[in-house]
């Protein structure tokens, strides 16, 4: 729930827009996903359509924005009696959970505190017996807290990657594919550190389900990628790359590790992107909206998108509809100078300059899901009466949040949402 919301709601348009955002996040919440989809009956664990009988004791391990969250449910929708132990990694840990321990660990740098909790669920591997089962649960920002550089790459020169693969704006895809190849755990690594017990993953997806290797960097899936492949994506970019990332991947290149089949792992997505514009899809037209979903799978820079889709919908491109949803991730080359920015706020702002030039009344949201864009806010909401007061300087300095918090009535504040699948952006028209 969003705070401030009688301010932010302050027309009915925008009331109707943050009802149909919050349908989104609703649709997407752990709490809400394990209540409807996850039960225990009969020493069978039933995950949607999927029954996957057991015969020992579940243990519990995972990674991700939304793992703390899925942790707690998993106990309360399972019963603790039936788990063993667990450890998971998290960007927070104030989660009330039993058996399973939540470890705080770094997003979206690694460190050490991740390094701590992956070394904690390998160890469980030492209790189990050979018919105990793994449960794995993933979510958006696994990638990152899976912690555990491979060969002699330090924690110090994968953030250091990092730092430059999203100053330079490259997709979380790419990203991905490097970072499954570097690790000791992604890649399929986690599930065949287990094997021949079989793991379970429970899914809350941000990627495209066209690549399900690319979730939280595939740790319980075999890859569909090569260290080649990690290689000439560290290449393709004007970046200063690890010598210890570029001689580890060296090495590896002529190792496909496309036949390195995985036997003991499944993988079960109970909810992704497209799971948030669905229910709020739903609710537009609830609420006597036209909707259209644009995408669910967005990526490309952040600006371009943002001014493609205003300009788009100020050409009449979209007639009919009266709601439009899109979803996915974009990306923004960051200089080492610029003000006060975040991903969705700077795509409101670029959105409030073209869609100024929209001759009726509009509103417009764009908001990461996990609550947490930057500054302790979601997001913005924006509409026809919002100033556009020397925009092209705060668009120029990269300085979105001073703007929004300087003529106020936009910034969108909440808690943790628990989940993460993406951003989600939201235009609405009367």
């Amino acid at each position: 729930m969003f705070f401030d919301i009688e301010t932010v709601a302050c027309t009915k348009l925008r009331g109707d827009a943050l009802s149909i955002i919050q349908a989104g996040l609703d649709a997407v919440c752990p709490r809400n996903l394990f209540s409807d989809k996850l039960s225990f009956e009969e020493n069978t664990l039933i995950i949607g359509e999927d029954s996957f009988p057991l015969v020992g004791r579940l243990f519990v391990v995972g990674a991700g924005k939304a793992a703390g969250l899925m942790a707690e449910e998993f106990e309360r929708c399972i019963g603790t009696d039936h788990i063993v132990a667990g450890v998971v990694n998290c960007t927070t840990a104030d989660y009330q959970t039993q058996k399973i321990r939540v470890n705080k660990g770094g997003h979206p740098f690694p460190d050490e505190g991740g390094i701590q909790g992956v070394k904690e669920m390998l160890a469980l591997k030492e209790q189990m017996r050979p018919d105990d089962v793994v449960v794995c649960l993933l979510s958006a920002g696994g990638s990152s807290l899976l912690a555990s550089p491979a060969g002699n790459i330090t924690l110090k020169d994968e953030k250091w990657l990092m730092e430059q693969f999203l100053a330079y704006g490259v997709p979380t895809s790419e990203i991905n594919v490097v970072r499954k190849h570097i690790s000791t755990v992604k890649g399929g690594q986690l599930a065949r550190h287990f094997a021949p017990n079989k793991i379970i993953s429970i899914i809350i997806s941000n990627i495209p389900r066209t690549d399900e290797s690319l979730i939280a960097s595939g740790p319980t899936i075999e890859p569909t990628t090569t260290y080649s492949d990690a290689y000439d994506i560290l290449h393709k970019y004007d970046i200063d790359i690890p010598h210890s990332v570029e001689e580890y991947l060296k090495d590896r290149i002529t190792d496909q590790n496309l036949d390195e089949k995985i036997g003991n792992s499944s993988q079960v997505i109970i909810a992704d992107t497209r799971t948030a514009l669905d229910a709020m899809n739903e609710r537009a037209k609830e609420l006597g909206y036209k909707p259209f979903i644009i995408s669910s799978n967005q990526e490309g820079d952040m600006t371009k998108v943002a001014q493609k889709y205003a300009k788009e919908i100020v050409a009449g491109s979209y007639q009919g509809f009266t709601a439009l949803l899109l979803g996915g991730q974009t990306t923004q080359i960051i200089p080492e100078d610029h003000g006060k920015n975040s991903r969705n706020l700077a795509f409101a702002l670029t959105s409030l300059k073209q869609l100024q030039e929209l001759q009726r009344e509009w509103v417009m949201i764009s908001i990461k899901t996990d609550g947490m864009d930057e500054f302790g806010v979601a997001g913005a909401i924006i509409d026809n009466t919002t100033p556009t007061i020397d925009i092209d300087r705060f668009i120029n300095d990269l300085d979105s949040y001073t703007y929004f918090e300087s003529i106020g009535n936009c910034l969108l504040k909440t808690s943790n949402t628990g989940t993460n699948v993406c951003d989600i952006q939201l235009y609405l028209f009367k």
